[in-house]
């Protein structure tokens, strides 16, 4: 009875489970894309900020398990993998950079406002 728990076990975590991390993996690529794409043309922090969190997450998450935790890995799966991962880290070291720029702005942005408003009150 345990080695038959333990042979499903096995054939879940080798073979369904791999399956569902990559469809899961392509559905939250399109969110995640999309707030990338939006967040930089937009120059919003919320979608930036929506990006760096889905590129974290699940995205780099699901890329590990792919890479490291399947039983019988294709060899294609495997360079597939470590190709994702370095654009993942590229996205995230030129999106952080982005995120900070967008951020000053904003808070520049806000300032300036804020100093108009006062400069207003001290006319009337």
């Amino acid at each position: 009875k345990v080695d038959l728990e333990i042979k499903y076990k096995k054939k879940i975590f080798g073979t369904m489970l791999p399956g569902m991390f990559f469809y899961l993996s392509m559905v939250v690529e399109v969110p995640r894309l999309y707030c990338g794409y939006s967040g930089t043309l937009l120059e919003q922090v919320s979608y930036m900020s929506a990006f760096m969190l889905l590129t974290i997450f699940p995205q780099m998450l699901l890329i590990l398990f792919l890479l490291m935790m399947q039983e019988k890995p294709y060899p294609w799966e495997t360079v597939g993998a470590w190709i994702m991962l370095a654009f993942l880290v590229a996205e995230l070291i030129v999106g952080h950079k982005q995120h900070k720029y967008l951020i000053r702005r904003a808070t520049s942005q806000f300032l300036r406002l804020c100093q108009v408003d006062e400069d207003d009150r001290k006319i009337d």
